[in-house]
């Protein structure tokens, strides 16, 4: 069986979560985050997320979502 897109919601990147262990598997992650969150805090999770090796480079995205959790 193949799959053309496969969606796997990983655990939140700054909370000491393995989500940057699933981004080396993937070829793109979207980073969600919320209208108030500090910009240091994006700039690590995307320093932690960001994959770039000789084999593979993955590509990252950033929404934003108004909806509270």
């Amino acid at each position: 069986m193949a799959f053309d897109l496969v969606i796997i919601n990983g655990p939140p990147a700054l909370d000491g979560g393995d989500c940057w262990l699933l981004a080396q598997h993937v070829d793109y992650t979207i980073l969600v985050v919320q209208p108030d969150t500090r910009r240091g805090a994006i700039e690590q999770a995307v320093t932690e997320l960001t994959v770039d090796d000789a084999e593979r480079r993955s590509r990252l995205g950033i929404v934003m979502n108004l909806a509270a959790c």
